[in-house]
């Protein structure tokens, strides 16, 4: 099973980042950030 997350027609692997997060890899805090960061990066580019 795999999880993505669609943001503006963009793609963010949500399956990796919370098997890292699972694993302690990266923190709830560090997901979050790249979930905001792709939103941002991508309204971005959906504006131009």
């Amino acid at each position: 099973m795999q999880f993505i997350q669609v943001t503006n027609n963009k793609e963010i692997d949500m399956t990796s980042l919370i098997l890292k997060q699972m694993m302690g890899e990266i923190t709830r805090n560090e997901v979050l950030q790249v979930i905001n960061d792709n939103i941002v990066k991508n309204s971005d580019e959906y504006e131009k």
